[in-house]
């Protein structure tokens, strides 16, 4: 039995998830966007549809709840989060402007090599923080988040 995950825990961003609740989360919502890349290709929906947005405004969502559970987990606050996405923010604008200094209008075009030198730049920092957030043990016991998840990977503050 799924003693501490509900539906419910998909969308409230208190509590803990380990690596392995982080995983099952990660792969979910992989499938989930396959299977609505799929129906969007079937039922000939461009992304920009309005049926899309709140669908994927959900999905985005939920990876963010799942994020700051498993920071939770290793005792950071959900802070770390929003500190993280400004850094990741800056260091892209510092990598565009390099880029496009260096290259020139080469940067963005897709299939040049400048293009890939900047994805790759940018992208790095984003690989390294999801591997962290994969292989970064939590900690053991309870912490200020709540009690450390059970077998379902999960877990939710008592009060």
């Amino acid at each position: 039995m799924l003693a501490s995950f509900t539906f419910a825990n998909l969308f409230d961003p208190r509590g803990r998830t380990n690596r392995k609740g982080l995983l099952v989360m990660a792969i979910a919502l992989f499938f989930a966007q396959a299977l609505i890349g799929m129906a969007m290709v079937a039922g000939d929906i461009s992304i920009h549809a309005l049926v899309v947005k709140p669908v994927k405004i959900a999905i985005l969502w939920i990876a963010t709840v799942a994020i700051l559970k498993r920071l939770h987990d290793v005792g950071a606050s959900g802070w770390a989060f929003v500190g993280a996405i400004a850094g990741w923010f800056v260091w892209t604008v510092m990598v565009a402007l390099t880029c496009f200094t260096a290259f020139g209008m080469a940067a963005a075009e897709v299939g040049t090599t400048a293009f890939f030198i900047y994805l790759g730049l940018v992208s790095t920092p984003l690989l390294v923080a999801t591997l962290w957030l994969h292989f970064t043990p939590g900690d053991a016991g309870p912490n200020r988040f709540g009690p450390a998840p059970d077998a379902t990977g999960f877990s939710m503050p008592t009060a």
